[in-house]
């Protein structure tokens, strides 16, 4: 027992490393595949790193590497510790379940997800196409659920999220034509759409009833902590804010996952 929480401990920290790394890394390259973007600026002294288990690799590995502008310096630490907090709570849930691994390292996964969209509003192709291959032949291959299963629950997602993004684009034109405005963020990009169609083939039908009701209910919570948050500091812009939807999206699967739930609220 104590020696499976070490291993687990150790292996939650491995993946904050790895997210924190991940993080910084991914959005940087993936602007240099698309226009051939400079490298962003490193930031002044006083702003690198902070003193956490990737911060220390990171000094060790190059003394001068500074954070990227997006990347708040307590974000470093923080991953760290929830991933720590995340993985001991799938433990506490699925402790002998042989899929166990599978689950943790899609948790990781859906963190360094969640971390890039807070930070840069983007899901990035560069994650989500291997991701895709990769859950592919997990399904296939794992025997977690069924591959029929995981098809439909692919298929809803996609119907049910192009519905969200469509209805995204014609509010934003109603908007602009009745204020005059230029507004051009849609609140449901195509990459919340990308990403919750890969959640609905992760945890497969009727499952994925239950992500669209949590990540709406998540997405909510988040928009009025935002509004209020946004007021408390004197924040302007809030109608026209961009609030990432993607880590609603993951921490509803995520949820899903660990629960192992595969029935509808709607109908229990």
């Amino acid at each position: 027992m104590l020696l499976d929480l070490i291993i687990l401990v150790g292996a939650a920290v491995v993946a904050g490393v790895l997210v924190n790394w991940l993080s910084d890394e991914l959005p940087a390259l993936e602007e240099r595949m698309r226009d051939d973007g400079e490298e962003p600026a490193p930031l002044p002294a006083e702003r690198r790193l902070p003193p956490s288990l990737y911060g220390l690799i990171r000094r060790a590995a190059s003394p001068d590497y500074s954070a990227p502008k997006t990347a708040a310096l307590w974000r470093y630490p923080l991953v760290e510790i929830v991933m720590v907090a995340i993985y001991l709570y799938a433990y506490s849930e699925l402790s002998g379940w042989p899929h166990m691994p599978i689950v943790l390292a899609y948790l990781a996964f859906f963190a360094l997800v969640a971390v890039i969209d807070y930070e840069h509003k983007l899901v990035l192709n560069i994650v989500m196409l291997p991701a895709f291959v990769v859950a592919i032949l997990e399904v296939i291959f794992s025997g977690r659920i069924g591959w029929p299963t995981a098809m439909i629950g692919y298929a809803t997602a996609q119907i049910i999220v192009m519905v969200f993004y469509l209805m995204g684009h014609v509010f934003l034109w109603i908007r602009n034509s009745v204020a005059g405005s230029k507004i051009r963020t849609v609140a449901f990009g195509f990459g919340d759409v990308t990403l919750a169609t890969f959640c609905g083939l992760l945890i497969g039908f009727p499952s994925v009833v239950n992500m669209v009701i949590l990540m709406i209910l998540v997405g909510f919570v988040s928009s009025i902590i935002f509004v209020f948050g946004n007021a408390l500091f004197g924040g302007k812009g809030i109608a026209s804010a961009a609030i990432a939807y993607g880590p609603g999206i993951v921490i509803a699967t995520g949820l899903i996952l660990v629960s192992r739930s595969d029935w509808v609220w709607f109908i229990n």
